[in-house]
C-alpha cells in the first residue's frame, strides 16, 4: 500500500519537474534587455496583433517553422532570434505550442524592453515615490492549473 501511494506521489511530481526545464534561457534574455534608451520619450510605440499557430498539414513543427519565418520576414534564423521576445511577452515557449494556440506579436523588435510594457510610460501619481510597483490582478491566473496542484488536491 505504501509503495502505491509513493508511486502516485512521484507521478504527480513528474510533470512539474518536466515543466521546470521549460524556463526561458537567461542568457538569451541578455540580448533583449541590453537595449535601453536614455530618454523614456525616445522609446517608440509598439502595436500588437494576434497570431494563431497554424499549418495546412496540421503538423506542429511545420507550424512553428512558419511562425519563425513570419517573425523573421522570411529569414528562419532571424525569426528564431525574435521568437525569444515573443516567448517572453507571452510567457510561453514556442516549442511547447500546438496548432490553434494564440500569441501576441509586436510589430517592432529589438527595442528597449520598456517599449513592450502594457502600462503607461508615466504615472503622475508616482512622482513622489522612489519606487512604485503596479500590479494588474485582472491578468493574473485565477488558481492552480498545473498537474502537481491537481494531484495534491486529489
Amino acid at each position: 500500500m505504501r509503495r502505491g501511494v509513493f508511486a502516485l506521489f512521484l507521478l504527480c511530481l513528474l510533470p512539474s519537474a518536466l515543466q521546470a526545464q521549460d524556463y526561458i534561457n537567461q542568457t538569451a534574455l541578455e540580448d533583449i534587455l541590453e537595449h535601453q534608451y536614455e530618454d523614456l520619450d525616445a522609446i517608440p510605440e509598439v502595436q500588437y496583433h494576434y497570431y494563431i499557430l497554424h499549418h495546412s498539414s496540421g503538423n506542429n513543427v511545420l507550424a512553428r517553422n512558419t511562425l519563425y519565418k513570419e517573425l523573421g520576414d522570411g529569414d528562419l534564423e532571424l525569426g528564431k532570434k525574435r521568437a525569444r521576445l515573443v516567448e517572453l511577452l507571452n510567457r510561453v515557449l514556442i516549442r511547447n505550442l500546438e496548432i490553434g494556440d494564440t500569441l501576441v506579436i509586436p510589430n517592432r523588435f529589438d527595442l528597449d524592453f520598456r517599449a513592450y510594457s502594457p502600462f503607461p510610460r508615466y504615472y503622475p501619481g508616482g512622482r513622489d515615490f522612489d519606487k512604485l510597483f503596479i500590479m494588474d490582478k485582472s491578468i493574473q491566473p485565477s488558481g492552480p492549473t498545473n498537474t502537481a496542484s491537481w494531484c495534491a488536491g486529489a
